[in-house]
């Protein structure tokens, strides 16, 4: 369901999906996604893994952070600070191309 939510964003515009008046609030996004990002040991132990999920996932969350929410970046910052790094260093150049364009998000946001 995660990986389908980060599609979702991906192609269409969050704040089409979650009005800035509507149910859910906009954060509710920023959990499901970031559990994609989340490496499990027993992921590790069985051997490559798919990086589609986290291409994704990093893609979406550049769509969250480039909404007028602050708070949605903010949320995001908190929760994705122990983990970008290993994405902005990745072996593979389009997982550090979607975490360097995350990034540069962020940087735009005041928070």
């Amino acid at each position: 369901m995660a990986h389908a939510l980060a599609r979702i964003l991906i192609s269409i515009d969050p704040t089409l999906v979650f009005p800035a008046a509507g149910s859910p609030p906009l954060t509710s996004a920023t959990r499901p996604i970031l559990s994609l990002l989340k490496q499990s040991d027993a992921e590790v132990s069985e051997g490559p893994r798919d990086l589609l999920p986290k291409f994704e996932a990093l893609l979406a969350l550049t769509n969250l952070a480039s909404t007028p929410s602050e708070e949605a970046t903010v949320v995001i910052i908190r929760q994705m600070l122990g983990v970008l790094e290993d994405f902005l260093l990745s072996n593979n150049k389009m997982i550090q191309r979607a975490a360097t364009e995350l990034v540069c998000n962020f940087m735009t946001s005041p928070a």
